[in-house]
């Protein structure tokens, strides 16, 4: 994805938004953190080994325990974007994030499907967290210190600050946090926009694709994904 918006590997899913849209009650005095959630479903399947570099048991924990130790501590606000993606959902997941701003009165909760821009928040934030949403590698890139309280792929690529507790976490947010050097975002973008970078190597499962070239565009067909026993 572009800072714009535009869709590189994937579909947008910000072309709904408004560039250059904030929250009404966005307060430029105050320290803003924005926190960027991952759809919990997308994490499910994948097991403990992944599991395990998480700081939390969930992400809604995580949040709550960020937000419970700010209680009282005016000058801090954080900012919930939810996933655009989860904007079709009705489950304990999605409903619990959308009511935290009614336990918590140090949080706005921006629902999925809200024309308030991703990418304006990630530049007005003071820092950036993410669960191993793209925006946090994103947020590297564009000169934003950011945190990652989850595995993604980019974990050890030296773009996000990696808290081993919540105390650690804590003076994270509360610290003047420098923007790490962004070579490993180039890194993953690179990893991402080349399939064949990504697809030539597999020692368990076959991943080996077939280059296409239809309609002045290059097509990538992968031998596990077929109709009818054809890639094409």
């Amino acid at each position: 994805m572009e800072k714009g918006g535009d869709c590189v590997i994937d579909k947008s899913y910000v072309k709904k938004q408004q560039i250059g849209l904030l929250p009404q009650k966005w307060d430029s005095q105050k320290r803003n953190i924005v926190i960027f959630n991952s759809s919990d479903d997308e994490l499910a399947a994948i097991g403990a080994d992944y599991d395990s570099y998480s700081l939390f048991k969930s992400q809604y924990v995580g949040i709550c325990s960020i937000l419970e130790h700010f209680i009282g501590e005016r000058n801090f606000c954080f900012y919930l974007r939810m996933h655009p993606n989860l904007s079709q959902l009705d489950n304990p997941f999605v409903n619990d994030l959308l009511e935290l701003a009614d336990k918590f009165d140090n949080i706005i909760v921006i629902a999925p499907a809200e024309k308030i821009s991703s990418y304006s928040l990630m530049n007005a934030a003071d820092k950036v967290i993410s669960f191993g949403s793209t925006m946090g590698v994103e947020a590297n890139y564009w000169g934003k210190p950011s945190i990652l309280l989850s595995a993604s792929e980019y974990y050890n690529l030296g773009v996000c600050y990696l808290p081993s507790s919540i105390e650690e976490l804590c003076e994270m947010i509360k610290a003047d946090l420098q923007p790490l050097a962004k070579e490993g975002a180039l890194k993953y973008a690179f990893y991402l926009l080349d399939r064949e970078v990504r697809c030539h190597r597999a020692n368990f499962v076959d991943i080996s694709f077939i280059k296409r070239n239809m309609l002045f565009k290059t097509i990538y067909t992968f031998s596990y994904d077929k109709l009818l026993y054809s890639s094409f």
